[in-house]
């Protein structure tokens, strides 16, 4: 049994393919606050551009992913999710009755594995859900985090008086509960580059057969590590002071806030391929005929946040000569869409654009939207509003 020295945080894990940083993407989930921030899974670049928050709207308390898909659990609903890596084909529901407190998932080819915290087993099913195992390695002491490599599933767990990883055959055979022994809980895990990372006040890496142990193989933490995953040349973390992080697979070259984030950030997982789609933080829309009753004119936009942003939208109604619209400006924050109303400046531009729908004159408004999110990156849509009378 190797011994290693950890320190304790509460963190969180997923087992990761070795892919080429330019090519993948990489996925965050947030848990979300009550009445402040819907939970979600966020998405960037693997070089940290194309940052989109709320990609897919879910309660995630860990990321896996293959190929072609992300998985999560959600241990509110007690189930497990999956979608394809673009977001699309959403199914929350691909595995569902599954105990309270499930924790940690991991993939290979094959099989889905999960850790259910509370009855102290991993289960396990096939990749579309079926085949369901809930009780696949049975009689661990609270385990959490799990990774898998096609060949062995690792996992972590408490254990009196130490906690350790363990480790057993994809056919659930060998099951060695002290692979490596730990001062303390190191709740996540993933895999890549030969090694095994986890995830604590420090990030971890020992070999794959458990020697060359380095507790604090990347240190130097304000606040408490909530992930790792591993991806071609690096190595990358979730903290919950909101930032994400990377570092070579020596360790060196260490960059904490890779991606910085509005969020508090949980677990992390990195595709194999390109999947998070290219977006702002939000997107606005309008209906192409608004209906305006009696005199006053008035025209509707929609405001979508992917991000925490600031909507600013002005414009003019064109009859003839073109009449000016207040400005309106909103904040909307992330997952939220918000409606903005724009009224005319003058009472008699209001006055003579009603007179002339009445009699079947066509007037039109020209928008301009413009779109900042926190870090004061903007982008400007432009909208056509055609106006008609009741």
């Amino acid at each position: 049994m190797v011994i290693a020295a950890t320190v304790v945080a509460l963190v969180l894990e997923l087992s990761l393919l070795p892919v080429a940083p330019a090519d993948g993407s990489i996925y965050w989930s947030d848990l979300g606050v009550a009445r402040v921030r819907k939970p979600m899974i966020s998405c960037a670049n693997l070089d940290g551009s194309g940052v989109t928050h709320s990609f897919i709207q879910v309660v995630a308390t860990d990321l896996a992913v293959d190929a072609d898909h992300l998985y999560w659990t959600d241990w509110d609903g007690r189930q497990i999710g999956r979608a394809n890596l673009d977001g699309s084909a959403v199914n929350p529901n691909l595995v569902t009755g599954l105990p309270k407190w499930v924790g940690g998932i991991a993939v290979d080819d094959a099989h889905l594995y999960w850790t259910a915290w509370e009855l102290g087993v991993i289960g396990r099913a096939n990749l579309d859900g079926t085949g369901v195992d809930p009780s696949w390695i049975t009689g661990l002491n609270q385990p959490f985090g799990i990774a898998a490599d096609g060949q062995h599933v690792y996992w972590t767990e408490f254990a009196d008086p130490l906690a350790t990883i363990g480790r057993a055959t994809v056919g659930g055979a060998e099951v060695d509960r002290g692979f490596i022994a730990l001062d303390w809980m190191a709740e996540r895990l993933a895999l890549g580059g030969g090694y095994l990372f986890w995830a604590s006040g420090a990030i971890g890496r020992a070999a794959l057969d458990g020697s060359g142990v380095t507790a604090g193989f990347v240190g130097g933490f304000n606040g408490e590590v909530t992930d790792v995953a591993v991806a071609g040349d690096h190595v990358y973390w979730a903290t919950n002071d909101v930032d994400l992080g990377r570092a070579d697979l020596g360790g060196a070259n260490v960059e904490r806030s890779f991606i910085t984030s509005d969020q508090s950030l949980k677990s992390l997982a990195v595709a194999p391929s390109p999947g998070c789609p290219a977006s702002g933080p939000g997107r606005a829309t309008a209906k192409r005929t608004q209906t305006q009753k009696g005199e006053k004119i008035r025209v509707e936009v929609s405001v979508s946040a992917t991000d925490r942003l600031t909507a600013d939208v002005r414009g003019r109604v064109k009859l003839g000569p073109a009449y000016a619209l207040e400005p309106v400006s909103k904040r909307v924050d992330t997952g939220e869409t918000k409606a903005m109303t724009l009224k005319l400046k003058r009472r008699r531009a209001q006055e003579r654009i009603a007179a002339a729908l009445k009699r079947g004159e066509k007037a039109r408004a020209k928008l301009t939207v413009k779109l900042s999110d926190y870090a004061d990156n903007a982008e400007v849509e432009k909208l056509r509003v055609k106006l008609k009378d009741s």
